[in-house]
């Protein structure tokens, strides 16, 4: 079986939960397994992701990344606390653990631990966190639109290419 990395996850899970997105309100709830051929990971392979804004679409693609088998949340991160509660709490009950809970995103790109932080803050503030997650060594999954103006969209290209 080919092996997955996590550029490659990032993209997949990113496809799957943009797809439950589009259904869901067709079809209402769903349910995640783990995708279809995908290799049980042991704890010590598992990509370790946190969330940046807690909103309805970020939480969409945290859980659509969780049903994968192959993460695990190490954090979530919002300034409103019942957001931020609210996934965490989610979070828990899906994979046993709870996540760490951050107000301040810095504090989660900061953490040399965290792989991979998914980008769901409302819109203007996609380009700042996703160039600081890039700059910081961290691979992102941003949700759309990915840029308000072509500068920021610019700024972010740059980062991930400087930052590989």
């Amino acid at each position: 079986m080919k092996s997955m990395n996590r550029r490659d996850f990032l993209r997949k899970s990113g496809l799957a939960a943009a797809a439950m997105g589009l259904g869901a309100h067709a079809l209402g709830p769903h349910i995640v397994s783990r995708a279809e051929g995908a290799r049980t990971v042991s704890a010590s392979e598992k990509i370790l992701v946190a969330l940046i804004g807690c909103g309805g679409m970020g939480s969409t693609d945290l859980y659509g990344m969780m049903g994968t088998g192959m993460v695990e949340v190490v954090a979530v991160c919002d300034v409103d606390d019942s957001h931020s509660a609210r996934v965490a709490k989610e979070v828990e009950s899906r994979q046993g653990k709870a996540p760490k809970v951050e107000k301040d995103f810095r504090r989660v790109i900061a953490n040399r631990d965290i792989d991979a932080v998914v980008v769901g803050t409302p819109d203007h503030w996609h380009a700042l966190v996703t160039v600081y997650a890039c700059r910081a060594g961290k691979d992102v999954y941003v949700e759309k639109p990915l840029s308000h103006e072509i500068a920021e969209g610019l700024a972010m290209i740059r980062a991930a290419r400087q930052n590989k």
